[in-house]
């Protein structure tokens, strides 16, 4: 059997732990959304589709599916324009104008419906 000292225990899994992280995908690491943003999606999901319990479950499994498809910045892009296009007149004009945040926001509502739909959140 093999002794080694703890401090040299330490080091091998400090090595074997950063070998592990180079090999998870680039966009693995870098669309690592914040607690923060997880959380508000969640709550306002489950607000949206009538605060039962469940959906915590179900409205985290969704923002996990978003978050694999948009970083982070194209996920905050997308649910503004989303939130903006709302607004109305001359403010929500150039949230609506844009061809590249309409186009966000159509892509981010296509795969939000998919994502809540494979979570089973009843949609409305």
């Amino acid at each position: 059997m093999l002794h080694q000292t703890p401090s040299a225990l330490t080091r091998a899994l400090q090595a074997s732990a950063m070998c592990a992280a180079m090999l998870l995908p680039a966009s693995a690491m870098a669309d690592d959304y914040p607690t923060y943003e997880r959380v508000q999606y969640a709550i306002q999901c489950i607000t949206k589709y009538g605060g039962a319990h469940q959906l915590v479950y179900q409205c985290s499994c969704a923002i996990d599916k978003l978050a694999a498809q948009f970083s982070i910045d194209d996920f905050v892009e997308a649910q503004t324009a989303v939130n903006g296009a709302s607004i109305t007149g001359e403010r929500g004009g150039e949230l609506r104008d844009n061809p590249q945040l309409r186009a966000a926001a159509k892509r981010y509502r296509e795969a939000e419906q998919a994502a809540l739909k494979s979570c089973g959140v009843a949609v409305r």
